[in-house]
Protein backbone atom coordinates (compact mmCIF):
# COMPACT_ATOMS: atom_id res chain seq x y z
CA UNK A 1 0.00 0.00 0.00
CA UNK A 2 1.41 3.44 -0.87
CA UNK A 3 2.47 5.77 1.94
CA UNK A 4 -0.26 8.30 1.12
CA UNK A 5 -2.87 5.60 1.69
CA UNK A 6 -1.54 4.94 5.20
CA UNK A 7 -1.57 8.66 5.94
CA UNK A 8 -5.15 8.92 4.71
CA UNK A 9 -6.22 6.04 6.95
CA UNK A 10 -4.46 7.51 9.98
CA UNK A 11 -5.91 10.99 9.44
CA UNK A 12 -9.36 9.48 8.94
CA UNK A 13 -9.07 7.66 12.26
CA UNK A 14 -8.04 10.72 14.31
CA UNK A 15 -11.59 11.98 15.03
CA UNK A 16 -12.63 8.51 16.17
CA UNK A 17 -9.57 8.16 18.40
CA UNK A 18 -10.23 11.59 19.87
CA UNK A 19 -13.83 10.66 20.66
CA UNK A 20 -12.79 7.35 22.23
CA UNK A 21 -10.16 9.09 24.32
CA UNK A 22 -12.68 11.66 25.59
CA UNK A 23 -15.13 8.88 26.41
CA UNK A 24 -12.40 6.99 28.27
CA UNK A 25 -11.48 10.09 30.29
CA UNK A 26 -15.12 10.63 31.25
CA UNK A 27 -15.55 6.96 32.17
CA UNK A 28 -12.43 7.01 34.33
CA UNK A 29 -13.65 10.16 36.04
CA UNK A 30 -17.07 8.59 36.70
CA UNK A 31 -15.40 5.55 38.24
CA UNK A 32 -13.16 7.77 40.33
CA UNK A 33 -16.11 9.80 41.59
CA UNK A 34 -17.94 6.61 42.50
CA UNK A 35 -14.96 5.22 44.41
CA UNK A 36 -14.61 8.60 46.13
CA UNK A 37 -18.23 8.51 47.28
CA UNK A 38 -17.70 4.96 48.56
CA UNK A 39 -14.63 6.05 50.51
CA UNK A 40 -12.29 3.90 48.44
CA UNK A 41 -9.81 6.71 48.02
CA UNK A 42 -6.81 4.82 46.64
CA UNK A 43 -8.91 3.51 43.77
CA UNK A 44 -10.55 6.90 43.34
CA UNK A 45 -7.18 8.62 43.11
CA UNK A 46 -5.90 6.18 40.48
CA UNK A 47 -8.93 6.63 38.22
CA UNK A 48 -9.15 10.40 38.64
CA UNK A 49 -5.42 10.78 37.95
CA UNK A 50 -5.76 8.83 34.69
CA UNK A 51 -8.79 10.91 33.70
CA UNK A 52 -6.89 14.12 34.43
CA UNK A 53 -3.93 13.07 32.29
CA UNK A 54 -6.21 12.34 29.33
CA UNK A 55 -8.14 15.59 29.75
CA UNK A 56 -4.93 17.61 29.87
CA UNK A 57 -3.65 15.85 26.75
CA UNK A 58 -6.95 16.69 25.02
CA UNK A 59 -6.71 20.29 26.24
CA UNK A 60 -10.10 20.00 27.95
CA UNK A 61 -9.02 22.68 30.39
CA UNK A 62 -12.29 23.38 32.25
CA UNK A 63 -12.86 19.64 32.74
CA UNK A 64 -9.23 19.19 33.77
CA UNK A 65 -9.53 21.96 36.39
CA UNK A 66 -12.62 20.36 37.95
CA UNK A 67 -10.91 16.96 37.87
CA UNK A 68 -7.76 18.40 39.44
CA UNK A 69 -9.88 19.87 42.26
CA UNK A 70 -11.38 16.44 42.93
CA UNK A 71 -7.92 14.86 42.88
CA UNK A 72 -6.67 17.49 45.34
CA UNK A 73 -9.61 16.70 47.64
CA UNK A 74 -8.87 12.97 47.48
CA UNK A 75 -5.17 13.53 48.18
CA UNK A 76 -6.00 15.80 51.14
CA UNK A 77 -8.24 13.13 52.62
CA UNK A 78 -5.56 10.47 52.15
CA UNK A 79 -2.92 12.69 53.78
CA UNK A 80 -5.23 13.30 56.74
CA UNK A 81 -5.85 9.57 57.28
CA UNK A 82 -9.45 9.52 56.03
CA UNK A 83 -11.28 6.34 57.00
CA UNK A 84 -14.43 5.25 55.16
CA UNK A 85 -17.67 5.30 57.12
CA UNK A 86 -18.56 1.99 58.73
CA UNK A 87 -20.54 -0.23 56.39
CA UNK A 88 -19.01 1.22 53.24
CA UNK A 89 -17.00 -1.32 51.28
Amino acid sequence: MPAFAYKFILFSALPLLSTLSATLADSLLNLGETYHELGRLDEARDHVQQALELMEAQRRLPDAERTRALLDDINRKLENGFVATEGVT
